[in-house]
């Protein structure tokens, strides 16, 4: 996997999809469960979540990120 630098003050479009897009969100409690994690972590002050969009089986957002790690 390459690396790749991930810097302040930029926006940033980060997707993930399953596997031969296969579903990853079974019911809506998978959602809600998602949701509250991204809430989680977009507390701290290092990215902001400006949006997301999330289907059966992937996911987009949109981030922010304010600072280095």
């Amino acid at each position: 996997m390459r690396k790749i630098a991930i810097l302040p003050n930029h926006i940033y479009h980060v997707y993930n999809r399953g596997i031969n897009r296969q579903e990853i969100f079974y019911k809506e409690g998978d959602y809600v469960l998602f949701i509250s994690k991204l809430r989680d972590y977009f507390k701290k002050d290092f990215a902001s979540l400006l949006c997301y969009c999330l289907m059966p089986n992937h996911y987009h957002l949109v981030v922010h990120v304010h600072c280095e790690q």
